[in-house]
């Protein structure tokens, strides 16, 4: 890894610093950093967790870069800022684009999941799973649950060895987290960092908890009672010990500690979240921080790219990406029919960008291969069948289809489903008795908001998850392959996604009626997470060539997917899902939801599993690859190791779609490490 110093050191010696203007770097078009300008020396499409890391180190290194947003700024939406509203901030029509989508190809299997959605007006792409994501600054991690887990060291080998880039291998990329990170809970290590862009905290709902009992109110406390059921259960307590004392002891564990083994772990930890002072923090911050500081980041909001901007000659046999065309329009109003604001008009300004160095695209798993695909990048038949004949250059001269069969192939998730437990009587959960959820400000209608509002602490300082167990699952153990379960504990009553999810609706299948005592404050979720997953069949396609209409996703789960590999996911996942279970009736709670009638038996649960299963970390849908992929590979590799398209120059991709297989547990910090990675490669080809 080149390390940020070094690469500031050389710039410096350098003088590209000071003398950016005669290096190619000046816009002569306007002065340095206004928005008016039209051409710079790097694009980059997107403000996620892909492009906003990549983007503010270019700035910073003295490159003249515009980020391309397609929402506005929504950083004052109280559902935005406080971490315990993170579900509802999925369904702000300013900031969220809804996507459908299909978990299997059946539709009589696909309806079987009471999450099946179809849109009472008949619009076409309203119906499937909803998906959400997010148009606004910051991308998905504006709304997403802020969960922080480092990747285990098996998801960057499998890349090295899958490219043939020894750069990827683990110990070559777990500094990129201490360079990202602010931890405030553990100082500077071989895994930490202090001095980083993203800060980091332990979630505090069980510190909040443990604190109000010892041993003799154990069994009083529901949350403490079921953390240490779930301790019992996965054989690191005994009823036999001092029960307050030794649970205190595990849940002040650090997952992304320096830990040997980490990535067959296994046990009860602490979560850690990128929660800084109380707030949520992401990429919307970091690139405020980097404008801030240098005049050479432009954001562009409420821009939406429509395709790719090609030069007219060819070199080495390859498209040189010149820019961008979008479309702006004012704040508040959208084009992209993702969003719940979109009225079906294409009215807006037609504009063009230009980029000296490259163009960047960091759209997403969706939108990344439906940008490649609109400008002429994909699988060849796919593209005329959609009346796509070529990459259009600046002056409307017609070039051949970059024929990339991979482009929105490999889709991946994970599987996950939810185990509900109620309290009796629907009594609530301790730490939620006196709370509101508010989302108007007013302090005198929610002590609980008013706690948060004075010093940024309490109850919704945090995302409600109190825990999380880690377990290597016994298909797992046979595979040979790390821990790939993660049972985390919410304070809420989760089913999954659907329109309405976020306010309490019941899903559109039907639910059983919520508890007494509403807002889920009588109900305990263990959500299980299923990582390592083995389809790789899903996929993105265009559903026109209209850029503001939304792709077609399908992620042909289990059996429809990879047939022979569906029996261990679907195992691992009802292992998880039956231990939770167990958890809840040993904690004296009832299971509710849409496992609470379902029998004690594997199949039973699997096809639980099979019908409820869901997932919201879209990935791989651009992979990268060796340098010069042949044969099954030639057309299945969409990147090289160093990010860029193949069949192109001056265009690279660094976001989730990325990735040949899909980083272990959470997704997003992986995301991280690999833009901070990106921004070392390119600087280093500057």
């Amino acid at each position: 890894m080149i390390s940020r110093r070094s690469i500031l050191k050389l710039i410096a010696l350098s003088g590209l610093g000071s003398t950016a203007g005669s290096l190619g770097c000046k816009n002569d078009d306007a002065p340095e950093g206004d928005a008016t300008a039209s051409t710079f020396d790097y694009i980059v499409i997107g403000s996620g967790a892909g492009g906003g890391p990549v983007a503010a180190r270019l700035a910073e290194a003295g490159f003249q870069v515009c980020v391309i947003e397609a929402g506005g700024d929504r950083g004052d939406n109280l559902n935005y800022q406080v971490p315990s509203f993170h579900a509802r901030s999925t369904e702000v029509p300013s900031m969220q684009w809804d996507y459908f989508v299909d978990h299997y190809s059946d539709p009589e299997q696909a309806r079987r999941d009471p999450k099946h959605y179809t849109d009472p007006n008949g619009v076409e792409h309203r119906k499937g799973i909803f998906y959400p994501r997010a148009g606004t600054l910051g991308g998905c991690t504006a709304h997403n649950a802020m969960i922080t887990i480092r990747p285990q060291d098996a998801d960057w080998d499998d890349i090295a060895r899958i490219t043939g880039d020894d750069s990827w291998a683990a110990d070559q990329m777990q500094p990129y987290f201490a360079r990202l990170e602010r931890c405030d809970y553990a100082g500077a290590d071989r895994v930490h960092g202090t001095e980083g862009w993203l800060g980091t905290s332990l979630g505090n709902s069980a510190s909040l908890v443990l604190d109000t009992f010892d041993d003799s109110t154990l069994g009083q406390q529901t949350i403490g009672n079921l953390l240490y059921q779930a301790a019992i259960a996965t054989q690191e307590l005994s009823e036999s010990e001092n029960p307050a004392s030794a649970l205190k002891a595990l849940l002040q564990r650090d997952f992304n500690g320096d830990i040997a083994d980490r990535d067959t772990l296994e046990g009860l930890y602490a979560i850690p979240m990128a929660i800084r002072g109380g707030l949520r923090n992401g990429t919307r911050e970091l690139l405020l921080d980097a404008r801030q500081r240098s005049n050479r980041l432009t954001i562009k909001l409420n821009t939406f790219v429509t395709r790719i901007l090609f030069g007219e000659e060819l070199v080495d046999g390859k498209l040189v990406a010149k820019g961008i065309e979008a479309t702006t329009y004012p704040d508040g109003k959208q084009v992209y029919r993702a969003s719940p604001l979109a009225d079906g008009s294409t009215e807006g300004t037609t504009i063009k960008l230009y980029a000296r160095k490259e163009v960047i695209l960091s759209a997403g798993a969706f939108n990344t291969p439906q940008l490649l695909m609109l400008s002429g990048i994909g699988p060849k038949d796919h593209l005329e069948e959609m009346g796509i004949d070529g990459p259009r250059t600046v002056s409307g001269k017609t070039l051949s289809i970059v024929d990339l069969p991979g482009v929105g192939g490999n889709l991946q998730d994970r599987y996950e489903v939810t185990v509900l437990g109620d309290q009796p009587e629907g009594k609530p959960l301790e730490l939620l008795a006196d709370c509101t959820f508010t989302t108007t400000g007013n302090t005198a209608e929610d002590p609980c908001f008013a706690q948060w509002a004075a010093n940024k602490s309490g109850p919704y300082a945090n995302n409600k998850c109190v825990g999380g167990i880690v377990l290597r699952s016994e298909s797992a153990r046979t595979a040979g392959i790390p821990s790939d379960l993660v049972i985390f504990g919410l304070q809420s009553g989760f089913l999954g996604y659907y329109p309405g999810y976020s306010t309490g609706l019941p899903p559109p299948g039907g639910a059983p009626p919520p508890p007494p005592n509403n807002v889920s404050k009588a109900r305990f979720t263990w959500t299980v997470l299923k990582a390592h997953t083995s389809n790789t069949a899903g996929t993105v396609r265009l559903r026109s060539d209209h850029p503001f209409d939304i792709p077609a996703v399908n992620f042909r789960y289990f059996e429809e997917g990879t047939p022979d590999a569906a029996l261990p996911d679907l195992d691992a996942v009802a292992e998880g899902a039956e231990l939770a279970r167990d958890i809840l009736e040993s904690a004296g709670m009832t299971p509710a939801g849409m496992m609470r009638d379902v029998p004690k038996t594997r199949e039973a649960v699997r096809d639980y599993v099979r019908d409820n299963a869901w997932g919201h970390h879209a990935s791989c849908t651009c992979p990268m690859g060796p340098s010069d992929p042949t044969g099954v590979d030639a057309k299945r590799f969409v990147l090289d190791s160093k990010f860029r398209v193949r069949g192109t120059q001056g265009l690279r991709v660094v976001d989730a779609s990325i990735f040949p297989k899909i980083p272990g547990l959470f997704i997003v910090t992986a995301i991280y490490m690999a833009s901070e990675k990106a921004a070392d490669v390119i600087l280093a080809s500057a």
